[in-house]
C-alpha cells in the first residue's frame, strides 16, 4: 500500500476474537527501512474491540519512495507495559511516495515519474509483502457457556467489598515509639555486664562435713545402743542366777489317816489344781 506524504492516515487493528469482552489497550510502532523508530501512536479505543487513531505520514526527502513498517501490539494495561498472551504482534509495511505528479502541481518544473516508474514500484511492494498461502486445518467452533447470572453475582460482590473497603482507615499507623523502644532495648542487653558464675563449691564442702557428723554421729548411736542391750542383757542373766542360788527350797510332805482322807471324799470337796513347777528359763526369755 502507498501512503501520500503529509497525509493522515488512520492506523488501526480489530481484535481477532468478537467473543473477547475484556479491556486491551493497543499501540502502534512505526520503523523506517533501516529498522529505526520513527513514531509510537497509542490507538483509541472505539467500542466492539476495534482501536484506530490518524497519524500524519512523514515527507520522503529522496523523492524515490520509502518504505517502512507499522506494528501494532496488544496490551493488557494502559501502561503498556504488559503484552497480552492471547494476541500477537501484526506487522504491515508500507510504500511512502507521492503519487502527485510534479508538474501537475503547477511548481514550473521539477523531476517527473512515469507510469511505468510508479507500476516497477508498486510491484516491488506488493511482492515484498506477499504472503504464501498456509493451508489451515478446520477448527471446530468452541461453544463458549453463558456466564451472565455468574457475573452479575461477581459484579454485586464486588462492589460490597468496594464499599467494605472504604471504612478501612488510611491514615499512616506512626510505629516509631515502637522501634525506638526496641532499639532502646537492644542497648540496654548490650550495656549490662555478665553476671558472674556462682562459686558452689564452699556450700557443697559444708554440706559434705554435715553429711559425715550424721553419719559419724548415726554410727555412735548405734553402738551405744548396742552396748546397752548386751549390758541389760547380761545383767538380767546375773541376777537370775544369783537369786536362783540364793534360794532355798523346801519339800513338806504330811501324812494323814486313810479314814481322814476317805471322810475328806464323803464331804465332796473340788480338787485343787495342781501347781506348776517354776522353770527359771522364763526369766531369761
Amino acid at each position: 500500500m502507498i501512503l501520500q506524504p503529509q497525509v493522515d492516515f488512520p492506523i488501526s487493528r480489530q481484535i481477532a476474537n468478537h467473543l473477547d469482552t475484556a479491556t486491551y489497550y493497543v499501540q502502534a510502532k512505526v520503523y523506517d527501512a533501516d529498522g529505526k523508530l520513527i513514531a509510537t501512536i497509542n490507538l483509541t479505543d472505539k467500542g466492539s474491540q476495534r482501536f484506530i487513531k490518524r497519524w500524519r505520514v512523514p515527507v520522503d526527502g529522496s523523492g524515490q519512495g520509502a518504505y517502512i513498517s507499522i506494528i501494532t501490539s496488544v496490551f493488557t494495561d494502559s501502561g503498556y507495559s504488559s503484552k497480552s498472551s492471547n494476541y500477537g504482534d501484526e506487522e504491515v509495511t508500507y510504500l511512502i511516495f507521492d503519487r502527485v505528479n510534479q508538474v501537475g502541481r503547477g511548481g514550473g518544473g521539477g523531476k517527473t515519474v512515469s507510469a511505468s516508474e510508479i507500476k516497477r514500484i508498486v510491484n516491488e511492494c506488493i511482492n515484498d509483502n506477499k504472503v504464501e498461502p498456509v493451508e489451515v486445518e478446520p477448527v471446530e467452533p468452541v461453544v463458549i457457556p453463558d456466564y451472565s447470572d455468574e457475573f452479575k453475582v461477581i459484579n454485586i460482590r464486588l462492589g460490597n467489598l468496594g464499599e467494605l473497603v472504604k471504612v478501612i482507615p488510611t491514615e499512616a499507623t506512626d510505629i516509631f515509639p515502637i522501634l525506638e523502644g526496641i532499639q532502646n532495648l537492644a542497648n540496654a542487653i548490650a550495656d549490662k555486664e555478665v553476671t558472674p558464675e556462682t562459686d558452689l563449691s564452699p556450700v557443697l564442702t559444708e554440706l559434705g562435713s554435715i553429711e559425715n557428723a550424721i553419719a559419724d554421729r548415726f554410727a555412735d548411736q548405734t553402738e551405744s545402743i548396742d552396748e546397752s542391750h548386751s549390758e541389760i542383757l547380761e545383767k538380767i542373766s546375773t541376777s537370775m542366777q544369783e537369786s536362783a542360788e540364793n534360794t532355798e527350797y523346801v519339800i513338806e510332805r504330811s501324812a494323814k489317816p486313810v479314814k481322814r482322807q476317805q471322810m475328806e471324799k464323803a464331804e465332796k470337796k473340788p480338787e485343787q489344781a495342781p501347781q506348776q513347777p517354776f522353770n527359771m528359763r522364763n526369766l531369761v526369755k
